[in-house]
């Protein structure tokens, strides 16, 4: 039996398809928050908070900001972040400012007023950004992501810490290193909405928020996004506890490898009531995913036996 992530161009995925006998394939997040859990040696139903860069979600899209009703065997979706493209898809992670350029072109609108493109820093090429508007208006390599990964590339590049990233993950490293200096700091706008049954993160405040402190101290505004995403999903866990009657809490996803965000949460949800885990031994990012897509594949042969 192999376990493997959801994706089918993964890594893993394609090692599975290679070997004979039984396959199970595990969603990305699921497998993120799953080994938070088993870590812990948690059982009973949990509110897993997977923030990373990208996974394949069971709906088809991109998730990478989600909230998750989960156990060892299954989960539901409660909550996400708003959708954004992603322009040239993997080039877009590759460079931050088209990734900005994606939320001030083609944030999913929740209904609120939106960031306009023209309060962009006026420093990236003109060409790029008329190729880049041209690709979300056509939908054409622009796959929608609801990644709060993502959304750290698009911030960074607006105060104009990382346009073009060498390693991954660099824009949230500056992006925090930038927040380093400065202590508690309110948090910027932001909104939720609900669409499908789900609730959703409106990431339109908070970025034109950041976009008219452009001038200001970056490393204020950086650690007033920081604040920001504490808050954000703070409401969203408080959401999906009265929803659920579940109040314990699982943090995975490479996101959580930002140590400023991961200690405000866990402080916050603590003060709330919550009991909040996050990876300790094994790491919340794409190292420790394997470790939650073997908790999955033997919680599901276990249920199978019974």
């Amino acid at each position: 039996m192999v376990a493997h992530d959801l994706h089918p161009g993964y890594l893993s995925s394609r090692y599975a398809r290679d070997r004979a006998g039984r396959r199970i394939a595990v969603q990305h997040h699921h497998a993120h928050v799953v080994a938070v859990a088993a870590e812990h040696g948690l059982s009973g139903p949990f509110i897993g908070v997977a923030y990373d860069g990208l996974g394949m979600g069971d709906d088809g899209t991109l998730w990478g900001g989600e909230l998750l009703l989960a156990t060892y065997t299954g989960y539901r979706r409660l909550a996400r972040f708003a959708r954004a493209p992603l322009p040239g898809g993997a080039a877009a992670v590759r460079r931050p400012a088209r990734m900005a350029l994606g939320y001030l072109f083609g944030g999913e609108d929740l209904g609120g007023p939106r960031p306009g493109p023209d309060s962009f820093p006026s420093r990236l090429d003109p060409r790029e950004v008329a190729v880049v508007h041209r690709m979300v208006r056509r939908g054409v390599n622009a796959p929608l992501a609801s990644s709060a990964g993502r959304l750290f590339d698009a911030v960074a590049s607006l105060l104009g810490l990382c346009d073009e990233a060498t390693y991954e993950g660099e824009a949230a490293v500056l992006l925090e290193a930038a927040a380093s200096g400065h202590g508690p700091t309110p948090a910027l706008p932001w909104g939720l909405a609900y669409r499908d049954g789900l609730t959703v993160y409106d990431p339109a405040p908070t970025l034109r928020a950041v976009l008219a402190a452009g001038t200001g101290p970056v490393g204020r505004v950086a650690a007033a996004f920081h604040t920001t995403l504490a808050e954000v999903t703070c409401a969203l866990v408080d959401d999906a506890a009265r929803r659920t009657g579940i109040r314990t809490v699982c943090l995975g996803g490479g996101v959580f490898a930002n140590r400023r965000l991961t200690t405000d949460l866990l402080d916050r949800l603590r003060c709330n009531g919550f009991d909040a885990y996050t990876g300790e031994q094994v790491p919340v990012g794409d190292g420790g995913v394997s470790y939650g897509q073997a908790a999955v594949a033997a919680a599901r042969l276990a249920a199978e036996r019974e």
